[in-house]
Formats: structure tokens, sequence, C-alpha cells
């Protein structure tokens, strides 16, 4: 269970960092691509949570 878990959360931080690293929040906030940006602040919590990274900078590193 932990395994798949983790495998999920390693493809969501591969997913984040192809399509959410590219990202100003800041400048999505009030665009058309507000789900995209509220996806990847999702996606982003969830990988803070278990992988322990503290940040989108941390993230994308």
């Amino acid at each position: 269970l932990i395994q798949s878990l983790l495998h999920r959360l390693l493809k969501i931080r591969k997913r984040l960092r192809t399509t959410c690293c590219n990202l100003k929040p800041y400048t999505y906030i009030l665009s058309s691509r507000r789900p995209l940006y509220e996806e990847c602040l999702t996606a982003f919590y969830e990988c803070s949570v278990v992988l322990g990274m503290r940040s989108f900078e941390e993230l994308c590193a």
C-alpha cells in the first residue's frame, strides 16, 4: 500500500514539475487557467505532506 502511494506521489510530482513549475502562482490567481492553478496547489500540498517539501521552489529545484 505504501509503495503504491509513493509511486502515485512520484507521478504527481513529475507532473507537477512539468506543468506547475512554470507557473508563477500569483499570475494564475486571476487568470483563466485558475483550475490548473488550483490543481497544482492541491497536488503540491499532497506532495509536501508525504515528501516533506515546503515550497514550490523546493519542488521545482
